[in-house]
């Protein structure tokens, strides 16, 4: 199966804020709308047969972006196993505010962000397993080449998957 994972456009939290995001829903900044329709045109001639997305506003609007350039054919699917992972008390505040209060939490996300337990939120392994359920459905009803618009923690969760590697 061919899958195209594609990582949501930019936003202002990206960037210039530098905040964990997580399952907050914000949208595209002006240049995340620009790279989103930069994406569906390096996808035009691909004729995917299926789109999956998470269902937050940022990764919605990317794959609308990408939608567009596509046949009627392609079907467009909002996926709940695919939503970013929930940093729990962590979503919204800036790194710097979460490094200068635990500096040695930076050492560990830098380093070992698995074995992070984000204080009322959701582990990698946890992620992980959404990874896995998500795959073993869509290995049994889906044909490729599928697009897979998601968050840089599930996409760097789902390379690990595919190669059979663990989170360490």
């Amino acid at each position: 199966m061919r899958i195209y994972l594609i990582r949501h456009g930019e936003t202002a939290w990206n960037i210039k804020e530098k905040r964990f995001r997580g399952q907050l829903d914000i949208s595209l900044s002006e240049e995340g709308k620009r790279q989103a329709e930069l994406a569906g045109g390096a996808l035009e001639k691909e004729h995917l047969t299926a789109i999956y997305c998470s269902p937050l506003k940022r990764c919605l609007q990317t794959a609308e972006k990408i939608k567009a350039y596509q046949e009627e054919t392609c079907r467009f699917l909002e996926e709940p196993l695919l939503i970013d992972i929930h940093f729990g008390d962590w979503q919204g505040k800036k790194h710097s505010e979460i490094f200068e209060q635990n500096p040695e939490l930076e050492e560990q996300w830098n380093n070992h962000p698995e074995e992070l337990i984000f204080p009322n939120g959701e582990s990698f392994y946890r992620v992980f397993e959404r990874i896995d359920a998500f795959f073993k459905q869509l290995r049994q009803k889906e044909s490729s080449p599928i697009a897979i618009v998601t968050h840089r923690v599930v996409i760097n969760i789902i390379m690990l998957y595919l190669l059979g590697l663990d989170l360490r």
